[in-house]
């Protein structure tokens, strides 16, 4: 009687702060016994809670019932804002050899990381984390083509990262590719950041007269 009135209350008051808890409460009572099945309908409720903006409701069902969804699992993470977390639970969907086709699932969950943190300007936040291979160039490829921010975001990986020669190469493709694509502060921030970090056997790797071109031509 508890449960359906808790399915009651999200179906007619889910925007009513005041009802609504009294309805995750009974939902989880009724749900969360250890010998008591899951309630096939759980990943619903979560995906209604969040859409409807009740965040924290959202990540008390999934902390208490579980939830089936690894994708959806990972909006209610980031709608809690736990990036650190997110980025955990990515990881152990990769090495769960249940999950359907986890390579791919794992790249949806990285991008929708990424998505958030750049919405919300946390990306500094997520770089500065140790990331795998696999993140790395997940990251990498994600900021190669977002556009119009991906090439300054991924000069601040690089920078943050200390991957210098990386960094100054960065800089010499926008200048050559994209330099009507970026606006002239982001060019002058690049290359004033690379003329007071890189050390000058970096410079020599990347190839010093092109390196000096580069800045010769970003200032003209």
């Amino acid at each position: 009687q508890q449960l359906v009135f808790g399915f009651w209350i999200l179906d007619c008051k889910i925007d009513d702060p005041s009802v609504l808890e009294a309805s995750v409460s009974y939902f989880c009572t009724c749900t969360s016994d250890n010998d008591a099945p899951k309630h096939p309908w759980r990943d619903h409720i979560i995906h209604a809670l969040l859409n409807a903006g009740a965040n924290q409701a959202a990540r008390r069902v999934s902390d208490i019932c579980g939830c089936d969804d690894p994708l959806l699992k990972m909006r209610v993470l980031l709608a809690s804002s736990s990036i650190a977390e997110a980025l955990s639970y990515q990881r152990e969907v990769a090495k769960n050899v249940n999950v359907e086709n986890a390579a791919a699932v794992r790249r949806e969950m990285f991008h929708s990381l990424l998505e958030y943190v750049i919405a919300f300007n946390q990306e500094q936040h997520l770089f500065a984390f140790p990331l795998d291979e696999t993140e790395d160039r997940l990251l990498v490829n994600y900021l190669q083509e977002y556009e119009p921010y991906g090439a300054d975001l991924l000069f601040t990986f690089y920078i943050l990262r200390n991957r210098l020669v990386e960094a100054a190469q960065l800089y010499q493709k926008v200048l050559v590719e994209q330099k009507d694509a970026i606006s002239s502060e982001s060019l002058e921030g690049m290359q004033r950041l690379l003329q007071e970090v890189i050390p000058q056997v970096q410079k020599n790797l990347v190839g010093i007269n092109v390196f000096a071109e580069s800045f010769k031509t970003s200032s003209s």
